[in-house]
């Protein structure tokens, strides 16, 4: 091989070598909510299965976070590894990102939405509307339910890839936007 062909690859190795063990060293804020930085900078790039594995250790460095903070990583990496197509550990990244007990005073129903989302990639389109209907008799956020226009878009969209389904109105890249509906006792911003 020529040194002409290594130097360039050997370049971006490195760079998103540094980029990753940068993100890693980010507080939580920055890494998860922040447009631009963190994993969010590489699913802005298409790059969904780098965010979604950049998520993963960014979880194995920091098992500090509250369990909140832990939630939303998980989601979100579920959310990456489904938007590279791979269902089967998008579906079990999302199974950890459910509270086993809902707290009573969250904003939304947070569980209904995460397994809305399991039952899309699952094909099971009885639960989803199950889960649809959790969501509808939950709490309002700012005069609406939280997340029920992205699990309408699933609804609508099935029989679609779920980055299409979730993005499906955006008419954009679909990475989750930072929200005002996080899974705490209180409203923060978050991606859905």
């Amino acid at each position: 091989m020529s040194l002409k062909w290594v130097v360039p690859f050997l370049c971006i190795f490195l760079a998103f070598d540094c980029e990753k063990r940068g993100s890693l060293d980010l507080d939580y804020n920055t890494f998860d909510q922040s447009p631009g930085t963190g994993w969010r900078q590489l699913a802005a790039d298409g790059r969904f299965l780098d965010a979604a594995n950049l998520i993963d250790k960014y979880i194995e460095k920091h098992r500090d976070l509250d369990e909140s903070q832990m939630t939303i990583l998980h989601f979100h990496a579920g959310q990456m590894y489904a938007f590279a197509d791979d269902y089967e550990t998008a579906i079990e990244r999302f199974g950890m990102s459910t509270y086993p007990e809902e707290p009573p005073d969250l904003p939304l129903r947070w569980n209904a939405y995460v397994q809305a989302t399991i039952a899309f990639l699952s094909k099971d389109l009885k639960r989803l509307k199950e889960c649809r209907e959790e969501i509808v008799e939950g709490p309002t956020v700012q005069g609406e339910k939280a997340n029920l226009d992205v699990v309408d878009r699933l609804i609508e969209h099935f029989d679609e890839p779920y980055s299409k389904a979730y993005g499906a109105r955006r008419g954009q890249n679909p990475q989750p936007k930072p929200q005002a509906s996080q899974p705490t006792g209180s409203v923060r911003s978050s991606a859905r």
